[in-house]
């Protein structure tokens, strides 16, 4: 289902050295890449200094919002089973 999205799907692992581990067709075809050579496709070949500033500021934010709605969802359903069994 991911692989004929119509919008590109790219995931990134951003460990010691940021690089690709998936894209869909779209995202393939909008790196004007293939999935065996994403790997070797690195982000800082695609980014400037600046873009990828931006992008590491956004992935931060991302991630706080991530965290925040997955404690928020936790809580929310666990209080929710809780009155329920009441």
């Amino acid at each position: 289902m991911l692989w004929h999205h119509p919008d590109a799907i790219l995931c990134c692992s951003f460990k010691e050295k940021p690089m690709f581990t998936f894209a869909n067709k779209a995202g393939l075809d909008m790196l004007e890449t293939s999935l065996i050579a994403l790997q070797d496709l690195k982000l800082d070949k695609i980014f400037d200094e600046s873009g990828r500033k931006a992008l590491f500021s956004d992935i931060s934010k991302l991630m706080e919002q991530v965290l925040f709605e997955t404690r928020f969802l936790t809580t929310h359903d666990i209080k929710l089973r809780t009155s329920s069994l009441l």
